[in-house]
């Protein structure tokens, strides 16, 4: 029996790869080991990300796309680029409490089980709030209760090192064929139609 009715899976996703959604990859182990249900929430716009040319549309399609075949299993939650809720652990946990009416687990990389104690002192995140964890490498889990890990081998893959060779690949510089392992083909598809990640 999984152990969480719904999980939910935070990040950019600009733009989402296979180690974010694939069978293999966070969403797939997800709905394979713990939770019957994901729902995904896109971070807001935020000072120490790269936005450039992409609309907060273009992101919640490109999940869409991304994570189409679990059907129902999924939901992509567009609250924080509505901007009507803080983008904070504390003010998401608040917002799914009220939609679903009882504490939802989140999912954390192990390397930010350190700072949750400074992120609310009150110990609520650190110690009760429900939270699943994808080991990083040299990342302890410690500091923290109420949790469980999340199995799941990464590719590597990197967000901001896919718009580079987007950028190059539609300025002529490399084959589109360097990205069909790392990105859903329908993604792809899109980000290339639609000239997301251009060179500026």
């Amino acid at each position: 029996m999984k152990k969480h009715q719904v999980v939910m899976y935070g990040g950019a996703f600009n733009p989402p790869h296979l180690d974010h959604t694939w069978e293999d990859g966070i969403v797939g182990r997800l709905l394979d080991t713990v939770t019957e249900r994901v729902i995904i929430i896109p971070t807001g716009k935020r000072e120490d990300k790269w936005y450039h040319g992409v609309s907060e549309a273009d992101r919640i399609e490109m999940l869409r796309l991304a994570t189409q075949e679990y059907g129902d299993r999924i939901e992509i939650d567009s609250i924080l680029l509505e901007w009507r809720v803080e983008s904070t652990t504390l003010a998401q946990a608040g917002y799914l409490r009220e939609k679903f009416w009882y504490d939802v687990a989140q999912v954390f990389g192990s390397d930010v089980a350190p700072r949750m104690l400074e992120w609310d002192p009150t110990g609520y995140i650190a110690y009760e709030l429900p939270k699943v964890f994808v080991a990083r490498p040299g990342h302890e889990i410690r500091g923290v209760g109420n949790y469980d890990t999340l199995e799941f081998q990464s590719r590597g893959f990197s967000s901001t090192d896919i718009r580079h060779e987007v950028a190059r690949i539609l300025s002529g510089g490399v084959s589109v064929d360097a990205l069909r392992n790392k990105v859903h083909a329908s993604v792809l598809d899109y980000i290339l139609e639609n000239q997301l990640f251009s060179p500026l």
